[in-house]
């Protein structure tokens, strides 16, 4: 200790060497770096290196050779170093007529059709479009030393009928009424019973029309896409028979059913792989996809033009006899929470389309299955002059939306069609229906 008054003497300090700083980048960037067997992160970087040794730094990137430097840097001083990769690359061959169509490669026009097309060795987006034709839209990845050929020929567009069908279906059978949108006060005001934290008001204005399903998908229709799918069961309730809908089921196979429909109609695919995730297309064009948040809550509070509806019966709890799918009192060996003055007559799920639709002509947006939507989840800040038009959500997230009530719900809260839900993982009570633009982006409706 020391003491007031008296010297004290210090032990000899030794100081350290002051690590020295390599400053590294390269050419393109976004590389992995180690060094000396530890992972140090992606160029550009500063990485702090022992002045007293000679540091081995590796640089890797997909599509481009390995390389290596020995480095050493002084105590205390910065070395920057820049390092040059070497792309790998693959041929590809393109047989296209038209031989005029354009060619777009990871989005960016490379003008004309060439014959030869040299990439790097990672997974590319191929688009070959010309107008008055339907695009084609492709995934490769070249292959250093084994050269690829595409043959591609475009389809003359059939020119449309003047006007539009109310009602369309797919390849299978599934149906799709046409919604004519406007403008509309999304979420719920604080005064409201039940309310939740995550429902801010907030005014939307739809303007392009579209295609909403008319019900949600069954697992007879889900099969024909992914014929393994199992429902599964809740406690001793079969959830698996054709004529109920699809549970169990997560976002990225909802989006990738709705791919497989566009597909069947050689519609441009509303989701596209990036890295190991499945992500919405930009533009989203007119295949067939998941509804919008701001749609599928636009579609449930729809009320002939009067004021949005604050339940799917109506504005006043409990629900009406037979209004929906909800947990009642046939449930109450099922669930802890229940109805007890009301029975629909369906413990767990009912074959959708069973109940009255709404004034849109659409069945089961309260009750039954809670639906997936196409929006990354988030909570909006309030904003009293904002108007959105057209939201689609976030561009990235962990978590989806999940709109509506299922048939494990009874609380005011979960009943109202402004309760906002989210998830990344399938459950027993979420499905989802199938929505699409009437038309393309940049067409006339």
């Amino acid at each position: 200790a020391v003491k007031a008054n008296q010297p004290h003497i210090l032990d000899d300090i030794n100081l350290l060497h002051a690590d020295g700083i390599l400053v590294l980048s390269s050419r393109p960037p976004g590389a992995n770096v180690t060094v000396g067997g530890g992972y140090a992160g992606k160029t550009p970087l500063k990485i702090p290196l022992d002045s007293k040794t000679t540091h081995l730094v590796r640089i890797s990137k997909a599509g481009y050779e390995k390389t290596s430097r020995k480095v050493r840097v002084s105590s205390a001083r910065v070395k920057n170093l820049t390092v040059e990769l070497v792309p790998i690359k693959g041929v590809v061959y393109l047989m296209v007529e038209p031989k005029d169509a354009e060619l777009i490669v990871n989005g960016k026009s490379w003008g004309p059709v060439r014959p030869e097309l040299r990439l790097i060795s990672v997974e590319h987006q191929l688009e070959i479009k010309k107008q008055g034709y339907e695009s084609f839209v492709t995934r490769i990845t070249p292959r250093p030393g084994f050269p690829q050929a595409l043959k591609v020929a475009l389809k003359k567009k059939v020119p449309k009928k003047i006007g539009h069908p109310s009602v369309i279906r797919t390849h299978n059978g599934y149906t799709l009424h046409l919604i004519r949108p406007g403008p509309f006060t999304m979420g719920a005001s604080r005064r409201e019973q039940g309310r939740r934290s995550n429902e801010t008001l907030r005014k939307v204005d739809l303007k392009r029309p579209f295609y909403m399903g008319m019900r949600e998908v069954t697992n007879k229709e889900f099969r024909e896409f992914l014929a393994e799918h199992n429902s599964g069961w809740f406690k001793t309730l079969s959830l698996n028979r054709d004529e109920l809908p699809v549970a169990q089921v997560t976002w990225e196979q909802a989006a990738l059913f709705c791919n497989w429909l566009s597909a069947k109609e050689s519609l441009s695919p509303s989701y596209i792989k990036q890295g190991s995730k499945w992500v919405a297309a930009e533009p989203l064009r007119n295949g067939y996809r998941l509804p919008t948040e701001a749609e599928w809550e636009y579609c449930a509070r729809y009320d002939n033009g009067k004021k949005i509806l604050k339940y799917p019966w109506g504005n006043r709890f409990p629900p009406k006899p037979k209004a929906g799918n909800f947990a009642d009192a046939s449930a109450k060996d099922l669930l802890p929470n229940y109805l007890a003055k009301y029975n629909d007559g369906y413990p767990g799920p009912a074959p959708p389309g069973v109940f009255k639709p709404n004034k849109l002509g659409l069945y089961d947006l309260g009750g039954n299955v809670a639906e997936w939507c196409h929006d990354h989840y988030t909570i909006y800040p309030y904003s009293a002059q904002k108007v959105f038009l057209d939201p689609l959500g976030p561009r990235e997230g962990r978590h989806r939306v999940v709109k509506g009530s299922s048939w494990k719900h009874s609380s005011i809260s979960a009943l109202r069609l402004a309760y906002r839900d989210y998830g990344n993982t399938k459950r027993a009570d979420v499905g989802f229906r199938v929505c699409r633009y009437l038309d393309d982006v940049g067409t006339k409706k």
